[in-house]
């Protein structure tokens, strides 16, 4: 019989025997006291031989904690034991974990004797005992009269599933503290615990305070890229360690925290270090500074010590753990290099935040003065390796040698450190921006780097401009600039408007300073990095780049930064209306949003037509978005869209048809713009009773032409009388009628057709009993009957060589003599008639 049958049937007759009736039963709830682990960890029970002197256990057992969170107890007995099982996942409860503890055996009973029986061997903490044996963890508590009564057991039943059994009960609120011994196999440690009854089960109970356990102790990555001149001059970028758990550098058990084995992919460039260089020393660190080698730890006026080499952050800068941090090179030959990073027993150890190193600006030189670099990625292989026994504080220049350390097989890193470049000052972007036209900003993450020294002049400022975007000036003074890791705030550094930004070096340097008064300007320049609010407005679609210009370029430089998207699509009809005429009825507008909520709640979609008063519309909205909509027409002519609710299953569209318009009889005939602004289409607009609705807004030309003649806009119209195809502009056309080639060989078109492509309104083409047919063209009056090979325009007679000629309801006449009527020019070529006005 497996053991979860097993269980059921103890949970069952437990039930039974302690005839606890159902509405009393408990509820528990399991968590474990997680800790920061790494793969291979081992977890044990806490006594000799699993623990003290065993480097290959990490801590002692897991502790989970389970509550009785019902309003009975839980009944548990030596007659009536209560038991469940846990099943771990990534971990493995092995065997040597398991083994006998070597005690002495508790009597039969289950009762410990009086204190003092197990003599030096007794396992007690406080008032609690425990022994392992036959891969059981049984722990006593200690009775009033100084006996040992059993509480709970553990019984390894596989390499992935323990038994625990309750002897003891539980109240309400009480808890059971137990552990468990195990060795970390995956990176998703966790257990799930089978209940019953009177356990509640619980699945994924997890057991690392990390998000996911890491391989090893530590782990690198590059942060940011360096420059290096094709002549050698400039710095690398930025290398991260970190602490995968807390304290991996800590020296333990003779080992000096841990060593990395740095190597350059160029041979042509080499380390400029030296071995028993000090790249950074707490206050609190003895060492050894071996004959020409230099300690470049700096001490600031507050007594804290920093290194332009090295910044600490995390765990590592909290507290007085700084003062206890070392970072040597151990030996160096040409472009290799080891260093050893180690946390001294001086500092913190019950701090619980891992920590970061980051080495930046490390220095190289070229191997060889007649040598020339060729632009390309530099590339820095990163290795943790290892020496037995180094000794921190008697580090020698000819004590080691890069032979005398090998690889540990553990943590491994091949990733670009620098660029060579042919340039002397870069600007580079970290990250890609995806704006949408009118919404929030984002934040570029920007440097500058001056690659040969003295290539910046100081009093020669830099000019920042931008294509399809503008910089956020709301808040200046909120720029903050990060030289080896020390903030700099922006005092008169970078000054201007949302079209241009200056940034002022000499007030940079001023500023820098304050903080690194030895420094040179080389060193201060090397890399600079800050951070620039950038928004993109309506209409401002497409890539977005930074403009720069300065007399220290020797060309203006553009930085591509990304892109930005319209947050919105206008579909419309152009719009034909008379002069002098009120309450004309025209057009359809749709307006779709890019993404679901892009039209935020109580802000305002404004519409005007240039010159033309709006009198009233009807607006709609898709059905299925979530998004409403409120409308109002203004005294002025302007329709204001109110959105009451933001999308909330998709982007909505509205649609505004119906359009009503009063033109004057003064109003001039041509072609007029449609303006749309407000609050919701672009964040820098006010809502129309603030008056500034219409500060950015997007224009859509040629929308409404007054007068309703064919030289209202000027057109080219084509119709392939081969294939039935027209085009109006080049953009295909719909025909209502399929033109033709009469038995005399005349090219017969639609009537209606080549009326409605050069913008008369069908309003303005009317069809009568008896086949007649009637154009208004602006002030012209065009006739045709069915039949007839007469049109009269204006009461004048155009007499046609085909007649009228009605089929299949659609109306024909001759090309040549409609085009005629209209004032249109007409040619032929290869069966293709053109029209234009």
């Amino acid at each position: 019989m497996k053991l979860r049958q097993k269980l059921a049937m103890v949970l069952a007759t437990a039930m039974v025997a302690t005839s606890v009736p159902m509405v009393a039963m408990a509820a528990t709830s399991t968590s474990a006291n997680t800790v920061n682990m790494v793969y291979g960890d081992r977890f044990a029970f806490d006594y000799t031989g699993n623990i003290s002197g065993d480097s290959s256990t990490t801590a002692a057992a897991i502790e989970l904690s389970m509550q009785n969170t019902g309003s009975g107890t839980i009944s548990a007995s030596e007659a009536n034991p209560i038991q469940f099982i846990l099943t771990g996942n990534d971990i493995s409860f092995t065997t040597e974990l398991y083994a006998d503890s070597d005690l002495t055996v508790v009597p039969a009973a289950n009762k410990a004797p009086a204190a003092g029986v197990f003599g030096e061997d007794l396992i007690t903490n406080g008032n609690i005992a425990f022994i392992v044996q036959n891969r059981t963890y049984t722990q006593y508590s200690q009775n009033s009269d100084g006996s040992y009564s059993r509480h709970f057991s553990i019984q390894r039943t596989s390499n992935n599933e323990v038994l625990v059994t309750m002897y003891q009960s539980l109240t309400t609120n009480q808890y059971l503290t137990f552990p468990l011994a195990m060795s970390i196999t995956g990176y998703n440690p966790y257990v799930t615990l089978t209940g019953g009854g009177l356990i509640t089960s619980q699945v994924e109970i997890n057991l690392s305070t990390n998000s996911s356990v890491e391989r090893y102790n530590t782990s690198v990555s590059i942060g940011n890229e360096g420059y290096i001149s094709d002549d050698g001059y400039g710095s690398l970028g930025s290398i991260r360690f970190q602490e995968n758990k807390v304290g991996a550098f800590r020296a333990v058990s003779g080992m000096a925290g841990v060593n990395y084995h740095l190597q350059l992919r160029d041979n042509k460039l080499e380390w400029d270090f030296a071995a028993g260089d000090i790249l950074f020393a707490g206050s609190d660190v003895d060492y050894t500074l071996p004959s020409g080698a230099k300690n470049f730890t700096q001490t600031t006026d507050a007594g804290a010590h920093y290194s332009e080499y090295v910044n600490l952050t995390g765990g590592l800068a909290t507290s007085t753990v700084p003062n206890n941090i070392l970072v040597q090179v151990i030996t160096v030959d040409e472009d290799e290099m080891v260093i050893n990073v180690v946390e001294n027993s001086g500092s913190s150890s019950n701090r619980t935040l891992r920590g970061y190193l980051e080495l930046t600006n490390l220095p190289v030189r070229l191997a060889s003065r007649s040598s020339n670099l060729t632009a390309s990625e530099l590339e820095i292989t990163i290795k943790e390796v290892e020496l037995n026994g180094v000794p921190v504080s008697s580090i020698d220049e000819d004590d080691y040698s890069i032979n005398d350390f090998k690889s540990t097989n553990s943590v491994y890193l091949r990733d670009v450190i620098a660029y060579i470049v042919d340039e002397h000052i870069v600007f580079q972007a970290y990250n890609e921006l995806e704006l949408i036209t009118g919404q929030e900003v984002q934040t570029a993450e920007l440097s500058m780097h001056q690659i040969i020294p003295d290539a910046i002049n100081t009093r020669d400022k830099f000019y920042l401009t931008l294509t399809n975007g503008y910089f956020d000036d709301s808040d200046l003074s909120s720029i903050r600039f990060d030289i080896d890791g020390y903030t700099i705030s922006n005092d008169g550094i970078i000054t201007g408007d949302d079209d241009e930004l200056e940034l002022d070096v000499a007030a940079l340097l001023t500023a820098a300073r304050t903080r690194f008064p030895n420094a040179s300007d080389q060193d201060l320049l090397n890399n600079i990095y800050f951070e620039l609010e950038i928004g993109s407005s309506l209409g401002d679609e497409g890539d977005i780049t930074l403009e720069i210009e300065s007399r220290n370029l020797s060309e203006d430089l553009s930085l591509y930064l990304g892109t930005s998207e319209a947050a919105f699509s206008v579909d419309w009809e152009s719009v034909n209306v008379e002069p002098g005429v009120k309450g004309q009825t025209r057009g359809e507008i749709v307006i779709t949003e890019r993404d679901e909520d892009t039209f935020q709640a109580k802000t305002e979609i404004v519409i005007q037509v240039e010159g033309m008063s709006i009198e009233g519309a009807t607006v709609e909205v898709t059905d299925d978005s979530g998004l409403e909509v409120s409308k109002s027409v203004k005294s002025d002519g302007t329709l204001v869209i109110t959105i009451d609710n933001e999308s909330t299953d998709g982007a909505g569209s509205i649609i505004i048809k119906d359009v009503e318009y009063t033109v004057s009889g003064s109003m001039p005939r041509g072609s007029y713009d449609m303006y749309i602004g407000g609050s919701a289409v672009d964040i820098n607009n006010s809502s129309y009773s603030n008056g500034d609705h219409m500060s950015k807004k997007l224009t859509e030309s040629d929308y409404l032409f007054v007068g309703s003649d064919i030289f209202a806009k000027q057109l080219e119209a084509s119709i392939d009388f081969n294939t039935g195809i027209a085009t109006v502009d080049g953009t295909e056309a719909t025909l209502f009628a399929t033109p033709f080639l009469s038995d005399s060989g005349r090219t017969m078109v639609g009537v209606r057709d080549l009326a409605t492509f050069f913008n008369i309104h069908e309003d303005n083409i009317i069809f009568t009993s008896g086949g007649h047919v009637t154009i208004k063209n602006g002030n012209d009056l065009i006739t045709l009957t069915n039949g007839s090979n007469i049109i009269y325009k204006n009461g004048q007679p155009i007499y046609m060589d085909e007649p009228m000629q009605i089929v299949n309801d659609r109306s024909y006449a001759p090309a040549k003599y409609i085009a005629l009527a209209l004032g249109l020019n007409i040619s032929y070529e290869d069966g293709v008639a053109t029209f234009s006005n």
